[in-house]
């Protein structure tokens, strides 16, 4: 092949390379463009997608919107039918509980009436007993009057002989013999009369004591079923080794005692726990000021208050009387308390002052708890039992703690006097001059084991006791003139009772909580609430059940 035909081959074939190159170019766009098509058609695949997903999505949160909004407003639909019910079955219940309440009161009257008679055939009987120690007093008067008629006859007769010897002997013999006669008559006339005058003291005195063991050694009427309560009543520092006593041995000794009977015993001492630093703040300074809680209650009046409040709730009063009186409250203070206790008025009005807590404490004790008609019905009166130190107790101290045992002034030892012959003159004293602090532990060991013997003879069941105590305990701690005719209760108090109310009668699932400083009245609100559901859920139609811890 010549030349110029291999260079038109290669020009023929250059030329269909750039033919095929142009046609591989062609091809290669056509590629992108279907590549590109290619990823366009998965984007509108995935958006297509995206859109199917959100659409099922909406109808999905459309369709539970609905369902949900169906199922609360059948849920109001049953609530308002609930609440329909509740309130038909409130006013079943507040009917039924206005005819007890009805009913209650209608048996209150009988009970006042039943009271007030009572008291009429109390107060007859009294009047009968006293015209009969009258007539006993008139025949004693009597008897002691012929005693002397018949000394004064004798001495009539004795001077007629003595003349007559006169007569026989002569005159001055006579007068001598007259002499030694009349002085011996004078003598034995004395002596004869004097002993008419103790024999009929120590009668009327062994009866006065015999009527005084019988009355403070009889069986007594607990406050609270299958429970004794005792309250010592002193001063601070100069009775600490009788109460330390008291505790650890007439305390156990009783326990032994009541516990065979299945009864509980109670031994409330107010001066158990606080120290003597913390004596004088409790006489002086104000409530206000005072960090600890139980020396709280103690400042001011309180250790008064709280006296007043342990003796009415207590069966037998212990007082220990030594040669302390204690503080006057003050007239101030005594003034402002004596507004809301009557008793109190008519203290101060037969005496010159208020006196001390003891002195206060002592006399509420043994005269006027249970006794005084402005104090309402159910305070029962307590046994008071009464023991004095022999003042010479004291010369065997050292001299280091004399003082501590010693009148704080004459005033005051005048007053502790008086208080101490008030208590004989009531015949609660036992003893009146006990020689140190076992004598008197011993004594009174005997006393109250004797009342309790005597006033727990049968024993019964845990079940009943503690049934009757729970009952007992929530009837000493009402409220005066609750849902009766009495006072009404605070707007307060009303309110938190309905809201405890709505707690019962709705379907909470979680407790009830009431929180409150002591003596602030959370147990009296549940008794008024227990009192109040029982009326509104009478039984057998509601169970009841309820449980004071104190």
């Amino acid at each position: 092949m010549s030349d110029v035909e291999m260079d038109q081959e290669v020009r023929r074939l250059e030329q269909e390379k750039q033919v095929l190159e142009e046609q591989l170019t062609a091809k290669n766009s056509d590629i992108e463009k279907l590549g590109e098509l290619n990823r366009n058609l998965e984007r509108e695949k995935e958006n297509l997608a995206n859109e199917t997903q959100n659409s099922v999505r909406a109808l999905k949160i459309e369709d539970q919107k609905s369902a949900e909004k169906s199922i609360s407003e059948l849920k109001k639909e049953i609530e308002t039918v609930r609440a329909q019910f509740f309130r038909l079955e409130a006013e079943l219940r507040d009917t039924k509980g206005e005819l007890n309440i009805e009913k209650e009161e209608h048996g209150n009257s009988r009970n006042e009436i039943e009271r007030v008679g009572k008291m009429l055939t109390e107060a007859i009987a009294e009047k009968e007993q006293v015209e009969n120690k009258m007539k006993s007093i008139q025949e004693e008067k009597d008897e002691i009057e012929g005693l002397l008629r018949a000394a004064k006859e004798s001495s009539d007769l004795s001077v007629e002989q003595a003349d007559a010897e006169e007569d026989i002997v002569g005159r001055g013999c006579c007068n001598e013999t007259r002499r030694g006669f009349d002085l011996a008559f004078k003598t034995s006339g004395k002596e004869s009369s004097s002993s008419v005058k103790e024999e009929t003291k120590e009668a009327s005195l062994k009866k006065v004591v015999e009527k005084v063991d019988l009355d403070n050694l009889a069986a007594i009427k607990p406050k609270m079923t299958g429970r004794v309560k005792i309250c010592i009543v002193s001063t601070f520092e100069d009775f600490f080794m009788e109460r330390d006593l008291v505790r650890k041995e007439v305390y156990a000794k009783l326990a032994a005692v009541c516990e065979t009977r299945n009864i509980v015993l109670e031994l409330v001492d107010l001066w158990e726990g606080v120290h003597k630093q913390n004596v004088s703040t409790l006489i002086h300074k104000s409530v206000g000021s005072l960090v600890d809680s139980r020396l709280t209650c103690l400042g001011s009046f309180h250790a008064g208050s709280l006296y007043f409040k342990e003796i009415e709730d207590s069966d037998i009063v212990v007082i220990l009387l030594g040669e302390r009186y204690g503080q006057d409250i003050g007239e101030e203070v005594g003034a402002r308390e004596s507004a809301s206790r009557a008793w109190l008025q008519r203290h101060r009005a037969q005496s010159s002052s208020y006196g001390s807590t003891l002195h206060l404490a002592a006399m509420y004790a043994a005269f006027y708890c249970g006794t005084d008609n402005s104090l309402p019905s159910y305070f029962q009166p307590c046994r008071t039992l009464a023991y004095f130190r022999d003042p010479a107790f004291i010369n065997g101290l050292p001299e280091g703690m004399m003082q501590h045992f010693e009148a704080e002034n004459g005033r005051s030892a005048s007053k502790l006097t008086a208080l101490k012959e008030k208590l004989k003159g009531a015949g609660v004293v036992r003893e009146e001059a006990y020689a140190d602090p076992q004598v008197v532990c011993n004594l009174l060991l005997e006393d109250l084991r004797s009342i309790i013997h005597k006033s727990f003879a049968e024993s019964f069941s845990r079940f009943d006791r503690a049934a009757s105590v729970n009952e007992s305990f929530m009837d000493t701690h009402a409220w005066i003139g609750q849902g009766g005719r009495g006072l009404p209760l605070p707007e307060e108090v009303n309110t938190m009772m309905e809201r405890i109310r709505r707690y019962f009668v709705g379907d909470a699932a979680q407790p009830l909580v009431i929180i409150g400083e002591a003596g602030s009245g959370r147990t009296a609100m549940m008794h008024a609430n227990v009192k109040a559901l029982s009326k509104r859920f009478p039984p057998p139609d509601t169970t009841h059940i309820y449980h004071f811890t104190g």
